[in-house]
């Protein structure tokens, strides 16, 4: 069948004017709601630790900030490349939540994909985000040498533009976020013409191949008797700590995600739960210990396969290894109903996820969700929202009803990768004169989620952000 577009204007204007307050000095952080203000306590010093006891001051305000918000009756609204991929029209803006509402998602995600050069390039930087555009300041082009490619120029060149926009995200009020979906290591190639010792070191192994769940290779034990992929390991660590310091401001980084699954080389069939721990452990001694970076939160993500407290920590790396629990868990079942029984399992994770934060004294976060359709529509490689027929158009809105009960600070939906591709919010094919929108049939929906008190974005927050990052 062929693709069939079905759109239809909007009715519902953006509305929240939420404001946050962020004061270390009073030890209060003040949501201040149209007619009402809610003022949350803020941890003192000695009542939580860190990961990293060398981080920078700013990494202290941030887990203080994400635990206030986590305490409090509201949610941050988090999304996976919300700045790098569209489903709508990218001359109206380089966000479709921008689109809808006019504001950024509260919590700004990437990919260390997007600084091997898979899901975004010094190109791209130069060819999209160096002029305004409305809701966009122009970043400052970065010059390169791409005449010659033996300089491998292009590998600093594209970190240089992911930290860029990295920074660009937390300027207008964005948290940010780091996850990796790492390569196979011992299926990792060295780059055609590269010189030992003449060549930037980051440089030598090409990662764009997608190969994390490539599962052969015992790559989890390969890497811990520091054998086959090993220096293709540690490589891609340096490129992550070359993007940390040039970020400079405090970020979560969310590696090994979804390891109580298999699909990963790192999953729960690949490695025991001792060399998973042991695989964890060296990344962030790799990073904090080696390399000197400061500025991380550690953040742990498994599957939503545990069934209780006890399971959800057979994996766990330990409390002086993590900083945030968190859960990845998808509805796919928008073909047989409305997602009762994904709310119902929502819930449970929810409350495994508070018992076991509270036990170990960390933040807590839906770290991954969304509406994600096994039945690709007519005319796309694949589907999470449907173009049409949804059967739960307020679908985000009764996840902010379930979340913001908790003490989860976020959740996280993945990307809009294309129109004719997945999306997980809706988008806008084009404004209207009147400022109304022409788009999904979920726009409404979206916009009344947005205009909810108890829903947070990044201008909400913009000020109190910026206070400390």
């Amino acid at each position: 069948m062929e693709y069939t577009e079905h759109f239809i204007n909007s009715t519902v204007r953006p509305s929240n004017n939420n404001k946050m307050k962020f004061d270390e000095n009073k030890g209060i952080l003040s949501i201040i709601h149209e007619k009402a203000e809610e003022n949350i306590p803020l941890l003192k010093d000695d009542e939580f630790r860190l990961v990293d006891r060398a981080a920078v001051p700013a990494v202290r305000s941030l887990y203080k900030y994400m635990d206030a918000m986590g305490r409090s009756g509201c949610c941050m609204f988090g999304q996976e490349n919300n700045l790098q991929c569209k489903a709508g029209d990218r001359a109206n803006s380089h966000s479709d939540t921008f689109d809808l509402t006019g504001d950024y998602p509260a919590l700004q995600a990437f990919d260390v994909l997007a600084f091997t050069g898979v899901e975004f390039n010094i190109k791209r930087h130069n060819e999209l985000y160096t002029t305004d555009i409305p809701g966009w300041k122009a970043l400052n082009s970065i010059a390169y040498n791409e005449a010659s490619a033996s300089s491998f120029d292009f590998v600093t060149a594209d970190i240089d533009a992911a930290a860029s926009l990295a920074r660009r995200a937390i300027e207008l009020g964005g948290v940010f976020s780091l996850s990796a979906h790492m390569p196979n290591f011992v299926f990792s190639s060295v780059r055609e013409g590269y010189a030992e010792g003449i060549s930037p070191a980051i440089a030598k192994y090409n990662y764009k191949e997608y190969t994390p769940n490539r599962i052969e290779g015992n790559t989890v034990q390969e890497l811990l008797a520091k054998g086959k992929g090993y220096d293709a390991f540690v490589r891609y660590l340096d490129i992550v700590a070359e993007f940390a310091k040039k970020v400079e401001k405090p970020f979560f980084f969310r590696p090994l995600h979804e390891n109580t699954g298999s699909w990963f080389w790192w999953g729960k069939d690949h490695c025991t739960p001792g060399e998973f721990k042991e695989l964890w452990h060296f990344i962030v001694k790799y990073l904090r210990d080696e390399k000197g970076i400061h500025n991380l939160l550690y953040a742990y993500s498994p599957g939503s396969e545990n069934k209780n407290a006890e399971e959800y920590g057979e994996r766990y790396p330990g409390d002086d290894y993590v900083d945030l629990v968190g859960v990845d868990m998808y509805d796919p079942d928008t073909e047989e109903g409305k997602g009762e029984e994904f709310f119902d399992r929502l819930r449970e994770q929810l409350g495994i996820l508070e018992a076991f934060s509270k036990a170990h004294g960390k933040l807590m976060a839906i770290t991954e969700t969304g509406l994600a359709s096994k039945r690709p529509d007519p005319g796309c490689h694949a589907t999470s929202i449907h173009m049409t027929g949804n059967l739960n158009n307020h679908w985000h809105a009764d996840v902010l009803e379930e979340v913001s009960k908790s003490h989860a600070s976020y959740f996280l939906l993945w990307a809009n990768f294309s129109k004719r591709g997945t999306y997980y919010t809706p988008f806008a094919e084009r404004i209207n004169p009147d400022g109304t929108l022409y788009g999904h049939e979920m726009c409404d929906d979206f916009i009344r989620y947005y205009n909810d008190t108890r829903s947070v974005f990044a201008s909400h927050q913009k000020d109190a952000v910026n206070s400390f990052s």
